[in-house]
């Protein structure tokens, strides 16, 4: 709990720098999955400076006993397709790398948690560290078949069912997230079918 507590308020910390230097998070688009008790977040990110620089940028993941530390990590600059070096936290809730934003910036950023119960988290609630909601988001969940997904914590507007799955769909605009967005899941058994 004091490791949750910490996290929050150093994104917080963080995000008022960010927020004052003049740096503001206005969009993100992302991919979820669940597939082998492992959870794979990816998208891009979009960044808009008040003026040209380099902004220190802190990316936390869920730092629980429920979900293994991130790993095949990735940061790129979507303009230039160069990838952006990152340092891990010491206790490895997160990443910070330097941000060099122009107009506006897109940064493409994926990960993969080990899932060690029928839970997944993803860190949305550090977007009041920024003080202002995000103008547009759009996520996704991509899941096979054999999972079934019990509890969200902010529920789909569309869902796709196709012969290998489910794609669950959500788009907001001018977003500031109630809670953090949680997937609860439970693996069919073959004997159910």
């Amino acid at each position: 709990m004091i490791k949750k507590i910490s996290c929050i308020l150093l994104a917080f910390l963080s995000g008022l720098c960010f927020a004052k230097s003049g740096l503001h998070f206005v969009e993100e688009d992302l991919s979820f999955g669940i597939k082998d008790s492992v959870f794979s977040v990816m998208g891009v990110y979009y960044f808009s400076p008040d003026k040209p620089m380099n902004h220190l940028i802190l990316y936390p993941f869920p730092d629980d006993d429920l979900m293994g530390e991130a790993y095949n990590i990735f940061v790129k600059d979507m303009d230039s397709k160069i990838d952006i070096p990152f340092k891990m936290k010491k206790d490895k809730s997160g990443i910070t790398f330097l941000l060099n934003t122009k107009k506006c910036t897109s940064v493409y950023i994926g990960y993969k948690q080990r899932l060690f119960s029928d839970y997944a988290r993803y860190i949305l609630l550090s977007t009041y560290s920024w003080q202002e909601p995000i103008k547009r988001v759009e996520y996704k969940l991509n899941i096979l078949d054999n999972i079934n997904i019990t509890y969200f914590s902010i529920e789909p507007d569309n869902q796709l069912c196709l012969d290998f799955g489910s794609i669950y769909f959500w788009q907001r605009d001018n977003f500031l997230p109630p809670c953090d967005m949680i997937f609860k899941y439970k693996v069919k058994d073959v004997n159910d079918e």
